[in-house]
């Protein structure tokens, strides 16, 4: 009796430390979150067993060329392991939350967050992210995290989300100390005047932005907040703030990030008319657009010869995106969030167009939910401004600095972006060739099932692998007698496309669409051009009966590409006078014409032996890369025979 008990003891030890082993961590949600004091020291964590609560809150993607500092990693947009703990903000409203310490063995992500409910996501705002420290860390693991954070209301509670890249587990160090007031300032350069064609910034006499150059901007910089700050536009050569050519003084607020533009004409002669040099700032800078799939537009006017003020319109729609845009201004609505599509944009004085019409290319912009400043520059009238720049519309890259001109005129869309003014496609008939570099999306268009591509389950062959809609065009056809069809982008020329096959009640109401069919990647990937073209095999069609195809570029991608629906009846034939292999000599990869269905294909060289041999499918490709230069026979065998023909491989 007395053994028994003993082990039984042990059992019972065992049992509880598996159980121990197993436990979630006790900040596992903000509810039960860990509090951290703000200069009170490192706090220590496990991570292990942490789990991930339905919808819980994501930041939104940073933009590349670096999005892993200011959000995490685009690659692992998922909470997998995340803890939680809560501040209260320090007097000056600007902490630094770090994990880059000794016990860290995690590659860590966080962000911060205020909420009104901590059993509610849907009540928590954004404040920051950060997935991996600049330069990396110099403590525990190099990919661990830290992010500056100010503006916050002295005396509430924040919460700090931390979470581990790709579901690792260990320990992990956090610590939250005061920070140092400031705001992110871009600094753009939009003065045509060639004496001021490179300028330095300074505040307070340190220099901020060394040789900022026209038609560039500095990015998102740090500058002192809720102090008196000394702006100083300087010339290149400058070594102070002495003899600016532009001085101001302006206390900046560390709960906002701000846009400043440098207008006007310096030089005394030669600009007509020469507006005063300014630097305008715009408080409230937005880096992201408030939904995914947005994007969120600032309209800046630094045309000095255009109208003092001018109206902003979608050209194709009329839809009024500014009204009174006002020279060395911003769009009075401040940031607009409009759906990320390809847009044209026309400008008007209120009765007269001002020829200022450009095509914005914003469809692949929708999945960073970018923010961004489009801003008017160069003159209407070079000749009488010193033959500087042309008038045009730029949307200005915070991140690499540049100013990326629109195209000028309307958007070349497709008429087929339309479901309502699809193109017929006759099964059986040639590829049809298409371009959706300026495809754009409807208002709730509808999609087919579309998967993350960051889902380790996910299925490319049935569904659509990217999360979201880019840019779409419409295509429709006929059913032919059998009901089945192919309906194929494996192409010599085309793109990484994802199709689906739907049909449609009502092409103006797109809750009437549905879906029977669709595919990203083909099955052992296309044989020639993008291996991630699309192959959708479908049957059970009804005879006579219209489809409709949607089709898109995986994550935003164009070109050109073409389109063709082959009747796949399920017979397998081949007409022999029609068999023949292309191209000849073949190099990479051979196509077969004369194929009705499938067939299986045998390739072997003229000793007999065979080098390859599998199912062929109506206008697939192989791949004969690994065959030797040589002559081949190419034996094609279904039901309806046996053929050989010869195949000449360069």
């Amino acid at each position: 009796m007395r053994i028994f008990t003993i082990r039984n003891l042990f059992a019972c030890a065992f049992l509880l430390a598996g159980i121990q082993a197993l436990a979630q961590p006790s900040n596992d949600t903000p509810c039960t979150a860990e509090v951290i004091t703000v200069d009170g020291g490192i706090i220590s964590a496990d991570n292990t067993n942490a789990t991930a609560d339905a919808n819980e809150v994501v930041p939104p993607p940073g933009m590349p060329p670096e999005p892993c500092y200011t959000a995490w990693c685009n690659g692992d947009t998922d909470v997998q392991t995340s803890i939680w703990y809560t501040f209260v903000a320090p007097a000056n409203g600007a902490v630094i939350a770090t994990t880059c310490l000794e016990g860290t063995s995690n590659d860590t992500q966080i962000a911060i967050w205020e909420a009104t409910d901590c059993n509610d996501y849907t009540t928590f705002t954004y404040f920051g992210a950060n997935d991996d420290m600049p330069d990396a860390c110099t403590a525990g693991n190099q990919y661990a995290s830290t992010l500056s954070v100010d503006g916050l209301t002295a005396g509430n509670t924040y919460y700090l989300q931390v979470d581990t890249y790709d579901g690792t587990t260990g320990t992990i160090d956090v610590e939250i100390t005061t920070g140092v007031p400031s705001s992110l300032v871009n600094f753009i350069h939009n003065s045509g005047d060639a004496f001021l064609a490179t300028v330095d910034i300074r505040v307070n006499g340190e220099l901020l932005k060394d040789d900022l150059i026209f038609q560039t901007c500095s990015g998102y910089i740090p500058v002192p907040a809720d102090v008196d700050a000394y702006v100083t536009v300087n010339p290149s050569t400058s070594v102070d703030d002495s003899a600016p050519i532009f001085s101001m003084n302006i206390t900046l607020l560390s709960s906002l990030n701000y846009v400043a533009t440098l207008t006007g004409i310096a030089s005394a002669t030669g600009y007509n008319p020469a507006p005063p040099v300014d630097l305008a700032f715009y408080a409230g800078a937005e880096f992201n657009a408030a939904n995914p799939g947005d994007v969120a537009l600032l309209f800046q006017h630094g045309i000095t010869d255009a109208p003092a003020s001018f109206d902003v319109f979608e050209a194709t729609s009329s839809t009024q995106l500014n009204d009174n845009l006002m020279y060395d201004g911003y769009s009075g609505e401040g940031f607009i969030n409009i759906a990320a599509n390809n847009m044209s944009i026309s400008t008007t004085d209120g009765t007269t167009d001002l020829n200022l019409t450009f095509c914005a290319p914003f469809t692949t912009a929708g999945q960073f939910q970018v923010g961004m400043v489009l801003a008017y520059s160069g003159f209407i009238d070079p000749a009488n401004n010193s033959d500087g720049m042309p008038a045009g519309l730029y949307a200005v890259n915070h991140i690499d600095g540049t100013f990326m001109p629109l195209i000028p005129g309307l958007c070349p869309i497709p008429d087929n972006d339309d479901i309502c003014n699809a193109t017929t496609l006759i099964v059986d008939d040639t590829p049809t060739e298409f371009d959706n570099s300026f495809a754009s999306l409807e208002n709730n268009e509808s999609s087919p099932t579309n998967l993350p591509n960051n889902d380790p389950e996910a299925d490319c062959l049935n569904q659509w692998c990217d999360g979201i809609l880019d840019g779409t065009l419409w295509f429709n056809f006929v059913a032919p007698s059998s009901g089945n069809v192919i309906v194929t982008t494996c192409f010599d020329v085309t793109f990484d496309t994802q199709v689906a096959v739907c049909t449609v009640g009502n092409c103006s109401d797109f809750s009437t669409v549905t879906y029977v069919g669709q595919n990203d990647d083909m099955e052992n990937g296309c044989g020639g051009g993008d291996q991630y073209a699309s192959y959708l095999i479908l049957t059970g069609l009804t005879p006579g009966e219209t489809y409709h195809i949607q089709v898109d570029g995986w994550e935003g991608s164009t070109g050109v590409s073409s389109i063709q629906v082959l009747n796949n009846s399920g017979v397998s034939e081949f007409d022999p006078k029609q068999l023949k292999v292309y191209p000849v000599p073949a190099t990479d990869q051979i196509r077969i014409d004369g194929v009705r269905g499938s067939a299986q294909i045998q390739i072997s060289d003229l000793t007999g032996k065979i080098q390859y041999q599998g199912n062929y499918q109506q206008g697939s490709a192989i791949d004969v890369k690994a065959l030797s230069t040589g002559v081949y026979n190419v034996t094609v065998s279904s039901t309806h025979g046996v053929q050989s023909i010869l195949m000449i491989k360069e």
